[in-house]
């Protein structure tokens, strides 16, 4: 804009040096001819030269005001992003929450099912029942550390939303999962190592184990049930205490 007032005054002076010549030398046809020949000289030069600037001037106006406004609405969609990422981070831990005791149930009941095997001396049979009890154990312990990582998640998005100040933050339910129905893995776990512990000092189901200890298996966070066998219950009393600790 600086320089438009810049362009303008040119104009201008250019006109009061006109009419001050035409003053200064009196009103004779040769004055007045001067001043009709410079402004119909300068005033079209200068037009020709302003208009254009103007012009551009006006076209880049209206594309920084379009990038604010397009900056405006993407910031406007990532706040609404956000929000709705937290009410779904609340929504899925609630009912991961909600699935965590069929877990452990799951888990009781195939270790049930080993410590009769073992009693009738099934070798395989047993080791599959102490496999299937790992498996629901380790989801146990996948759906515990996922609502941990909710947690972590809702809690980064809450203080960039606090911080930009949106509105409609308070609509948005708290991260509160109610420990109180969530059962300890303590017990099943410790029920884990006491009946997988039998298999592993006797030496005939030590013989089965041995053949089958390095095989894959679908436990959630381990690959082998040797592996499972040595730290699952370590993983899920831990996983458990570290939730309990921050919600």
């Amino acid at each position: 804009m600086r320089f438009y007032g810049f362009i303008i005054g040119v104009v201008i002076w250019f006109l009061l040096m006109g009419v001050i010549y035409v003053v200064g030398s009196a009103p004779t046809g040769s004055g007045i001819s001067a001043f009709v020949v410079i402004s119909m000289i300068a005033i079209p030069y200068i037009g020709s030269k302003v208009a254009p600037t103007i012009r551009e001037a006006r076209i880049r106006e209206q594309e920084a005001r379009q990038r604010v406004e397009a900056d405006r609405q993407n910031k406007l969609l990532e706040i609404e992003h956000d929000k709705r990422f937290c009410r779904d981070m609340v929504a899925s831990s609630s009912l991961l929450a909600q699935q965590l005791p069929n877990c452990l149930r799951n888990a009781n009941d195939w270790l049930g099912v080993a410590e009769k095997e073992f009693a009738e001396h099934a070798y395989a049979p047993y080791w599959d029942a102490i496999e299937s009890a790992a498996v629901n154990l380790g989801d146990y312990d996948a759906k515990i550390k996922q609502i941990r990582q909710n947690q972590d998640s809702y809690n980064f998005r809450i203080k960039a939303l606090q911080k930009s100040k949106s509105s409609g933050i308070s609509k948005i339910p708290p991260f509160a999962i109610n420990l109180s129905r969530v059962p300890s893995p303590q017990k099943t776990a410790d029920h884990f190592t006491k009946v997988a512990r039998r298999g592993l000092t006797d030496r005939d189901f030590a013989v089965i184990y041995e053949s089958r200890m390095t095989r894959k298996v679908l436990i959630s966070g381990f690959q082998t049930l040797g592996e499972a066998v040595k730290n699952l219950s370590y993983e899920v009393n831990s996983a458990f205490s570290n939730l309990r600790n921050t919600i």
